[in-house]
């Protein structure tokens, strides 16, 4: 009662600077199974709660408020990381709130469950036929790490999470299944090199009066 399409595709968009080849080729994509993907917005939606800065209830001092609400939105991770599923017949995107509940848009019917626990899946989508798709589990989930450094750069901490996870099992609601086992493939590569330097907001500056107006505290810049 199941089927299970593969298809090897090419994309002609042409090999652009840090583009990495697939298992089968550059520019070629390898169509079998599911996967699940995640796209980390600002912190680790799963080990991290997403948290919203306070709105500052007094504009009285413009200037500092705006620097404190922007200190604050700086310090805290206010955007939910962006996951999103592709396996035969469905795609879509989701978030994960901060009690685990998952919100699916414009598909209403289909049930995506998580759990980060586990260690035979991590993902279980069902769909409105009963059937329900597996993901992740300790040998189909896919970590990456980014280390930033060189003799000419900021060494920066090393950035580890888990970015992708395998479609592992289809359960039909009469018993029939397809498996999908994987195996372990590590590697390495060096990308383009770049920066970023934050600098404190600037000290505020003596008043500057206009005439006709009130006195307002200006910054350099």
């Amino acid at each position: 009662s199941l089927s299970l399409p593969i298809s090897l595709n090419y994309s002609s968009n042409g090999v652009k600077v840090d583009l990495l080849s697939s298992r089968a080729g550059t520019g070629w994509i390898l169509n079998a199974g599911g996967v699940i993907t995640r796209t980390v917005m600002g912190d680790d939606d799963i080990e991290t709660s997403v948290q919203r800065p306070a709105i500052p209830a007094s504009l009285t001092t413009p200037t500092n408020t705006l620097r404190n609400f922007l200190q604050t939105v700086y310090q805290n991770d206010i955007q939910r990381d962006e996951f999103s599923f592709n396996f035969p017949g469905y795609s879509g995107r989701f978030i994960i709130r901060n009690n685990e509940v998952i919100i699916t848009p414009h598909l209403p019917n289909v049930k995506v469950q998580f759990d980060d626990q586990r260690t035979d899946w991590n993902f279980l989508i069902t769909t409105p036929d009963g059937i329900k798709y597996y993901f992740g589990g300790s040998a189909a989930t896919e970590t990456s790490e980014t280390q930033n450094g060189g003799s000419n750069c900021t060494p920066g901490p090393d950035l580890e999470f888990e970015n992708a996870w395998h479609l592992t099992k289809i359960l039909h609601p009469w018993g029939d299944k397809i498996e999908l086992k994987y195996n372990s493939v590590y590697f390495h590569y060096i990308t383009g090199v770049s920066q970023t330097v934050v600098r404190p907001y600037p000290t505020v500056q003596s008043p500057f009066v206009c005439s006709g107006s009130e006195t307002i505290n200006m910054p350099n810049g």
